[in-house]
């Protein structure tokens, strides 16, 4: 994703030169846009864009059983869901958007309450929906943190719902850029809000200095290659991990002044922004993916589809023919029948407005 950085010789007004150093800015390709979502409090809701809820992005897990076809999640917060935001709402190629309106029963949020939240989808189709899923193996896991040395100062990017320009009658996502300031260490103290009443809770964090505000909470933060980075001998980082999901902006206090710059004795204090984004790490949404329930809930999916004529597809999509294997020794069926097949089957229409 980086670029290299490139330096410049200039000339000041008395005609001594000096270099400029420009530092590499990552260039997002466009489809990556479409691996977010927004969350709404119910179907109305998100069908009129009103300006509450939170952002979430989709991850896809490859069937290692059945090529052409994928697990699709809705990963977002746990408090996101916690305060009601349960429907997704995500575009079509047609220039609408569909609607998912689930509760908080379709919801899994990780016993250990980390804030993160996860979602089965139901199919997904190419032909209607513009979607990306960000793949399992793009995900930050402690190994892959280790393994490229992955630390502060490396650039980092965020795709989520900015509310002040989000896309009423369609998802607009917004990137914000920043850089990776501190790696998970002590955990940082959050504010959940369950039922109405907020809930102190201390979340392991990544923490990057990025400016965020209310809206991003559950977007997806990538880490991509820094020039500025040490790598192991003989590593090439070469390219952008889910590094995890943002819970939201570290806030302080700060007392407040008159116009004449004196410090008020009343004790009064507003809020600031920091300017810093706290992040569950990647490995906890892994983590959770990989629980031995929802790795039974992906082969009973898989066991149902390829038991049946008319395969149930849910949690199930549909990949483009270029991402499937071909035909092979071990899998006789021509892809083309194959994908013509599983299409027809997890094929689903599109919403009527």
């Amino acid at each position: 994703m980086g670029q290299p950085a490139k330096t410049e010789i200039k000339y000041s007004s008395s005609g001594v030169p000096f270099q400029v150093w420009e530092p590499p800015m990552p260039r997002i390709p466009d489809d990556w846009l479409d691996c977010s979502i927004y969350l709404y409090a119910s179907e109305p809701d998100a069908l009129a864009g009103i300006r509450s809820g939170g952002s979430g992005f989709l991850l896809g897990f490859d069937s290692d059983r059945i090529p052409g076809l994928q697990h699709v999640y809705a990963v977002t917060n746990a408090h996101v869901i916690e305060s009601g935001s349960y429907t997704i709402r995500l575009n079509r190629k047609d220039g609408k958007v569909d609607v998912r309106d689930f509760d908080e029963r379709n919801w899994i949020i990780p016993e250990s309450n980390d804030d993160i939240a996860v979602c089965l989808m139901s199919a997904l189709d190419q032909e209607i929906h513009q979607y990306k899923c960000v793949p399992k193996k793009m995900i930050a896991t402690k190994e892959v943190v280790s393994e490229f040395a992955i630390g502060p100062g490396d650039d980092t990017f965020t795709i989520g719902r900015f509310v002040n320009s989000d896309g009423v009658q369609r998802n607009l996502p917004t990137v914000r850029f920043g850089n990776l300031a501190q790696m998970p260490g002590e955990p940082l103290k959050q504010d959940r809000q369950i039922s109405g009443v907020n809930r102190p809770f201390e979340q392991e964090s990544y923490l990057i200095e990025a400016k965020s505000i209310s809206g991003f909470s559950g977007s997806p933060v990538f880490v991509t290659w820094s020039i500025t980075s040490t790598r192991p001998e003989g590593k090439k980082y070469d390219g952008t991990h889910l590094l995890g999901v943002s819970w939201g902006y570290v806030m302080d206090w700060e007392r407040v002044h008159d116009n004449s710059g004196r410090l008020l004795e009343l004790g009064t204090k507003v809020r600031v922004n920091t300017g810093m984004m706290g992040v569950v790490p990647a490995w906890k949404l892994y983590d959770l993916l990989m629980r031995p329930d929802m790795v039974a809930k992906r082969t009973a999916d898989e066991d149902l589809f390829l038991s049946s004529t008319k395969p149930s597809t849910t949690g199930l999509s549909v990949l483009s023919p270029e991402s499937s294997p071909p035909a092979s020794d071990a899998n006789p069926t021509h892809r083309e029948d194959f994908m013509r097949l599983v299409g027809a089957a997890a094929r689903k229409p599109a919403r009527e407005d």
